[in-house]
């Protein structure tokens, strides 16, 4: 697994949950600086996500740069529905956990990385998980 296939699993398997979203890949230098990997949109509900990986189960740093921090604390702060997705290899095979973070929480999961309790923390394994990572960042939105 690397931070590519991350995005594009994410991207891939709400065609086949509950979920089937439309999804925009956001990898460009003509884009501003900062701005979250993906884009998505489900049932009228706009989503940005920052992807990262990581296969170190604790770690204060997990990659995100000055310019991801400002761009996801000030859409956040104007109500936004961004989040920060970290998907976390496992030492068993097929297996991997994704710790989601509001983007509101950006400078704290800065600090701290997996350290800073996530809003959710999933264990994905088959398909059926990846429902529960969908009903997050699309339907979660006041509970944040």
């Amino acid at each position: 697994m690397s931070e590519a296939l991350f995005r594009k699993r994410i991207q891939d398997f709400s065609k086949h949950c509950n979920y089937p979203s439309h999804w925009q890949s956001i990898e460009s230098s003509a884009t501003g600086q900062g701005i979250p990997d993906l884009n998505g949109c489900y049932a009228g509900i706009d989503v940005w996500i920052e992807t990262k990986y990581t296969e170190h189960h604790r770690t204060k740093n997990i990659g995100l740069k000055p310019m991801q921090i400002a761009w996801l604390y000030k859409r956040a702060k104007a109500g936004g529905n961004v989040w920060i997705a970290l998907y976390m290899k496992s030492k068993m095979r097929n297996v991997g956990f994704i710790y989601i973070w509001h983007g509101k929480d950006v400078r704290k999961v800065n600090e701290l990385g997996t350290f800073f309790p996530p809003f959710r923390l999933l264990r994905v394994e088959k398909l059926k998980d990846w429902e529960d990572f969908y009903e997050t960042i699309f339907k979660q939105l006041d509970n944040v």
